[in-house]
């Protein structure tokens, strides 16, 4: 609804002569203004999809290099863990070897370490 300064504004098909060509004439370039106005949102959206495309890629390949990284600490860890159960047994048998020792078996008696 129009508001209450502005004019009313007929169709053209109601109007004659120079009114109707002024008429016509606003009516186009209200037409061409949301016509740019709608291009321009389009290409905002276009750009928007584009940097949000950009960045799901950058996200993906981020997750991809974590969970790579997840793994090597993963397979990392667990050499570890073997190396200290085999540190252990390596202790626990010296430990023995030594306790052998003091208890005054021979050499030739005690078990080797790992």
């Amino acid at each position: 609804m129009p508001a209450a300064h502005e004019p009313l504004q007929l169709h053209p098909a109601l109007l004659a002569g120079q009114a109707r060509d002024a008429r016509m004439m606003q009516v186009q370039s209200e037409r061409t203004a949301v016509c740019m106005l709608a291009h321009e949102l389009k290409m905002q959206l276009l750009e928007q999809d584009d940097q949000l495309s950009v960045a799901k890629e950058h996200v993906r390949n981020r997750t991809e290099w974590l969970e790579e990284e997840v793994e090597r600490l993963s397979t990392g860890l667990e050499t570890m863990q073997q190396c200290v159960q085999l540190m252990n047994e390596d202790l626990a048998a010296r430990r023995e070897s030594l306790q052998q020792l003091r208890d005054g078996k021979r050499l030739s008696q005690i078990r080797p370490p790992i």
